[in-house]
């Protein structure tokens, strides 16, 4: 099989347990202020809840990985992009990105146009740069506050999910419901537009 450039010991601005990732796989986190951008960043890598909101002036990268054994780790580098960055989406962030999820909260219908609206920004700077766009995986949040029957369906989400060919989730950051299917959904995305080593295939994918 021929691998990725991706799959190769990649220096050490991520390590785990000392040793360098056998692969990195870049993941923007996009939706307006309030969406659950840095609550479902924190959960991915992990963390808990901040029940305290300030909205994000700037870009923030964390990481998450996977090992086992005596194979060097994937890592999952998260970039939880603010809101003030529609105006200024440059190729410097879009660039290699191997995966995008759009938020909707699904308390709030003016949501979705804001999501599409980070599609076709982060599309737009891939193109200009002539980068491969990321595939986009859209996100409903708060189901804990149970607006997604409501609006779901006349709002248009899971149609224009269908034609485009994204994946629709569901989550609660606060409780911590869905996660685990969007971490998985996110890395199976990452192995498909990149192909690791057979011998690592099964390994990584066992979320």
């Amino acid at each position: 099989m021929c691998c990725s450039t991706l799959w190769r010991p990649l220096g050490a601005a991520w390590t785990v347990a000392g040793r360098p990732p056998s692969a990195l796989f870049k993941i923007l986190v996009l939706g307006d202020n309030g969406v659950g951008k840095t609550a479902l960043a924190r959960a991915l890598c992990g963390k808990g809840f901040l029940p305290e909101y300030s909205p994000d002036t700037a870009v923030s990268v964390s990481a998450r990985s996977f090992s086992r054994d005596k194979f060097p780790p994937a890592v999952l580098e998260i970039w939880d992009i603010p809101a003030s960055a529609k105006t200024s989406l440059g190729p410097e962030i879009a660039a290699e990105t191997s995966c995008a999820l759009l938020l909707l909260d699904l308390d709030d219908r003016n949501s979705f146009r804001v999501a599409k609206r980070w599609q076709s920004l982060v599309t737009e700077a891939c193109s200009g740069s002539k980068a491969r766009p990321p595939h986009f995986i859209v996100v409903g949040t708060k189901i804990d506050r149970g607006g997604c029957s409501t609006w779901m369906r006349c709002a248009g989400v899971r149609g224009w999910c269908e034609e485009q060919g994204y994946p629709l989730l569901f989550c609660t950051s606060f409780a911590g419901e869905g996660i685990m299917g969007i971490l998985r959904e996110v890395v199976v995305t990452c192995f498909e537009r990149h192909p690791p080593p057979a011998v690592l295939k099964d390994l990584y994918l066992a979320v």
